[in-house]
Parts: structure tokens; C-alpha cells; sequence
């Protein structure tokens, strides 16, 4: 490599390695963002409000169910969902990455669910959620997929009573 381009090279190496926590502190608060975004929809118990926050091709893959195509067909999921009458949903970032126009996170999520008896019930699970950054900078879900530890809990002690016979 002549010289010039070497420095040059070395110099955007070194610019790059101050920058990284910027726009790290940057990418994570974009996330928390989205996540409060979606919570808030949640909470409002608008399925509709769902829709912009998926790509058009999305993907929902919900702990047993099939896979769910698309802003219609994940629209209409999260309007059964939300005839359940889950309370209090959170997210709890686990760990980011992104590259390029592409994220992933993966978050603890819970809910609360009422009982006939008047108990609640907390459920929680795992999502891993990968985002589509757009031409005018929102981030799109286009994968979502989520397990519960419960069914989780149940398909292990299963598949480990499999195992042993």
C-alpha cells in the first residue's frame, strides 16, 4: 500500500475507534425507543397501532403458532392477543447488535395475566426481535420471535424424558 492511502487508512481506523461509543450510546437509545414505542401500543390496546411498527413483509413467530406474514396477518395476532386482557407488558434489553441497515435484540419480556379466581399470574419468556433501519431512519420489526418459559420449562422435561428412554 503507498504511503498516503496507509495514513489515510490508519487515520479512519483511529477515527473509527473514537466513535464506536457514540454511536453505540446512540443505537442503544434508538432501541429503548422502539421498545417504549411498542409498549405503549401495547398498552393502549390498539391492534391497528401495531401495523407501521412492522415491515410490510414482516415475520411473527409466537411460541406455538405458526409463522404470521405480514402487517395484516400480525395486526390481527395482536388483536386476539390483546382480547386475553395481559396487563403490564415490559421488555428488558438483553443484548443489541447492529450492522449495517439490520439490528437485533433479544429482551426478558413479562406479562401479567388475570385469573378467574382474581389471581394474577406472571408469564415471562424471551423475544428476539430483528429490525429493518428505513430510508428516513425508523427502525421496522421484521422478525419477531418469542418463547415462554413455561412452555419452555415443559418442552425440556420433555425432551429429556425422551432422552433417557
Amino acid at each position: 500500500m503507498k504511503k498516503p492511502l496507509k495514513n489515510v487508512a490508519i487515520m479512519l481506523m483511529l477515527a473509527y475507534g473514537t466513535c464506536p461509543p457514540l454511536l453505540a450510546d446512540e443505537f442503544v437509545a434508538q432501541m429503548e425507543a422502539e421498545n417504549a414505542r411498542w409498549l405503549a401500543v401495547y398498552k393502549s390496546q390498539d391492534a391497528q397501532a401495531f401495523g407501521p411498527m412492522y415491515a410490510p413483509d414482516a415475520i411473527l413467530i409466537a411460541q406455538g403458532n405458526p409463522s404470521i406474514e405480514g402487517r395484516t396477518a400480525i395486526v390481527q395476532f395482536w388483536f386476539e392477543m390483546l382480547k386475553k386482557g395481559f396487563l403490564n407488558p415490559a421488555l428488558e434489553i438483553i443484548n443489541l447488535r447492529q450492522e449495517g441497515k439490520i439490528a437485533y435484540q433479544t429482551c426478558r419480556w413479562s406479562v401479567l395475566q388475570p385469573k378467574e379466581n382474581g389471581v394474577i399470574q406472571k408469564i415471562t419468556g424471551h423475544t428476539l426481535r430483528i429490525f429493518e433501519r428505513q430510508q428516513d431512519g425508523r427502525w421496522l420489526i421484521k422478525v419477531q420471535m418469542s418463547n415462554n418459559d413455561e412452555a419452555a420449562i415443559t418442552n425440556r422435561s420433555s425432551s429429556a424424558s425422551i432422552l433417557q428412554r
